[in-house]
C-alpha cells in the first residue's frame, strides 16, 4: 500500500513539475479522399479531428498536424490505415517564441522521407500549410509562418556546347585570320537554362592556348540587371594529363546543380537564333554601334565605345548595353551582338549572346570571347 502511494505521489509530482495535464485538442488534418485520386481537385480534404493528450497546449495544437491518425471504421480494409497525409517521416511543424514575445511557426520538409511523387508531395505540403494556418486561427496564435521546403531533385544532364562557327564568321568576318582551320582563337559556350524570374545560367570554357592552363567558368546572371548572382571558376595548372570538359563536369556538377536548384533554373535545350526573334506578334533584330581610335604602335583600330541595340519592328529601338574603354588599355577590335538565346517565344525576357574580338598578341588569329546581355521585349522601345 505504501509503495502504491509513493508511486501515485511521484506521478502527481511529475505532472506538476513538467506542467502537463490531460485534455482534448481539435486539429485540422489533410485527409485523403478515398473516392478520388490524390492529384484530383477533391483528392485531399481538410478534416477537424480530436486528439487526447497530456500536452493540450498551443505547441500541441501546432505540431499535432503531423501526428498519426487512424480513423475508426467498421471496414476491415481501412482498419489501422494511416489517414493523416501529414504523418510523414521527417516532416516537422513546430511553434517557437522569440525574445520579444512574438512567435514563429515553422513547417520544415527539408528532411522528409516519402514514397509520394514530387507532384503529390507538393500538393500534400500545400494542404499541410492550409491546415496549420487553420490550427493557428483556432488557437488564436498570430505567428509568422516560416516554410523550409524539401530540396528539389535536379534531373541529371550533360551541358551541350553551342556550335558558333557560322555565327562567328557571319558577325566578325572582317577580323578572321587567313587560316581556314583557325579563323579565331575562340572560347566555347554552354547554355544551361532559364529560371521563371529571368535568370540565365551558362558555362564558358576559355581557350588558353598556348598556356598550359585549363580555365572554365560557370555563371548565373540576372537578365534584369545583368549582374552575376553566382559564379564559379575551375582553373587547373601544372597538370600531367590535361583535364577536359568531362573532367570538369564530373568534378563540379553537384555544386552547379545545387545552385541551379537554389535559383530555380531548369536545364533545357537552348538553340542559337540568329536573325529575327518573334514575341507577341512582333519581330526583333539586333544591331550595334562602335567608336574606335587608331593605334600607330599596333597599326590597328581599337574600341572607344560599344553600344548594343535591340530593334522592334512595331515599336522602335532601345539600348540594352553600353561599354566604354580606356584608350591605353583597350585591346578590343570589335564587339557585336551575335544571336538570341531564347527560352521560348512566350517569354518577355531573353538572353543575347555578344561577342568581342581582341587582338592576338602576334596578330591573327585574334581572340574571340563571349558574354550575355539581357533584354526585356515588352518595354523601353522608342521610335
Amino acid at each position: 500500500m505504501k509503495f502504491k502511494l509513493i508511486i501515485l505521489t511521484f506521478l502527481l509530482f511529475s505532472k506538476t513539475l513538467f506542467a502537463t495535464h490531460d485534455g482534448y485538442i481539435e486539429t485540422y488534418l489533410p485527409i485523403a479522399n478515398p473516392q478520388a485520386d490524390l492529384l484530383e481537385k477533391e483528392g485531399i480534404q481538410l478534416r477537424k479531428v480530436l486528439f487526447f493528450t497530456y500536452y493540450s497546449t498551443a505547441e500541441s495544437s501546432i505540431d499535432s498536424v503531423t501526428w498519426s491518425y487512424k480513423a475508426n471504421t467498421p471496414h476491415k480494409r481501412y482498419k489501422n490505415v494511416e489517414a493523416n497525409l501529414a504523418h510523414i517521416k521527417g516532416l516537422k511543424v513546430s511553434l517557437t517564441y522569440n525574445n520579444d514575445e512574438s512567435c514563429k511557426v515553422t513547417i520544415d520538409s527539408s528532411n522528409i522521407t516519402s514514397k509520394y511523387t514530387e507532384k503529390a508531395l507538393d500538393k500534400i505540403l500545400q494542404y499541410v500549410e492550409k491546415a496549420t494556418r487553420l490550427n493557428m486561427k483556432e488557437s488564436r496564435l498570430y505567428c509568422q509562418v516560416n516554410i523550409i521546403k524539401v530540396p528539389k531533385k535536379t534531373i541529371r544532364f550533360s551541358p551541350k556546347a553551342l556550335n558558333l562557327s557560322f555565327a562567328n564568321l557571319k558577325t566578325f568576318n572582317a577580323h578572321k585570320s587567313g587560316f581556314k582551320q583557325a579563323p579565331f582563337v575562340k572560347d566555347t559556350f554552354y547554355p544551361l537554362g532559364y529560371s521563371s524570374d529571368g535568370k540565365f545560367a551558362y558555362i564558358i570554357e576559355h581557350d588558353t592556348d598556348p598556356a598550359d592552363i585549363v580555365h572554365i567558368e560557370t555563371f548565373i546572371q540576372d537578365l534584369v540587371s545583368d549582374t552575376i548572382v553566382w559564379k564559379n571558376s575551375y582553373r587547373i595548372e601544372n597538370y600531367k594529363k590535361r583535364p577536359n570538359f568531362k573532367t570538369f563536369w564530373k568534378t563540379k556538377h553537384n555544386k552547379i546543380e545545387k545552385q541551379l536548384n537554389i535559383y530555380g533554373i531548369k536545364p533545357s535545350a537552348i538553340t542559337l537564333q540568329t536573325g529575327q526573334h518573334f514575341y507577341k506578334k512582333d519581330s526583333f533584330t539586333l544591331s550595334s554601334k562602335m567608336a574606335t581610335y587608331y593605334s600607330e604602335d599596333w597599326a590597328s583600330n581599337f574600341l572607344n565605345t560599344s553600344t548594343i541595340y535591340i530593334n522592334s519592328k512595331k515599336r522602335g529601338r532601345k539600348t540594352i548595353n553600353e561599354e566604354f574603354y580606356k584608350n591605353a588599355s583597350s585591346d578590343s577590335l570589335a564587339r557585336k551582338p551575335m544571336a538570341f538565346l531564347p527560352s521560348s517565344n512566350t517569354s518577355k525576357r531573353v538572353a543575347i549572346l555578344v561577342g568581342t574580338v581582341k587582338r592576338g598578341w602576334e596578330g591573327p588569329p585574334h581572340n574571340l570571347t563571349y558574354e550575355i546581355v539581357g533584354a526585356n521585349l515588352s518595354v523601353g522601345f522608342r521610335k
